[in-house]
């Protein structure tokens, strides 16, 4: 069980870019973050990369969830 079950070809390859941009998205923020650490920004600047952090994986669940569903 789960949202990751056998399923046809095209939902595997919907699967793997989705999990493709994902991984894009993750490694975005993550030097983002980075850069706004060695910049040593307000932390304001901090608190609004942590949100749009949170919407764009929030958004990305959401678009995995009602594709393979």
């Amino acid at each position: 069980m789960g949202l990751f079950q056998d399923g046809p070809k095209e939902d595997t390859d919907v699967r793997n870019v989705v999990l493709q941009e994902t991984s894009q998205a993750v490694v975005f923020a993550a030097a983002l973050f980075a850069v706004v650490l060695v910049v040593e920004a307000e932390v304001v600047v901090v608190v609004v990369v942590v949100v749009v952090v949170v919407v764009v994986v929030v958004v990305v669940v959401v678009v995995v969830v009602v594709v393979i569903v």
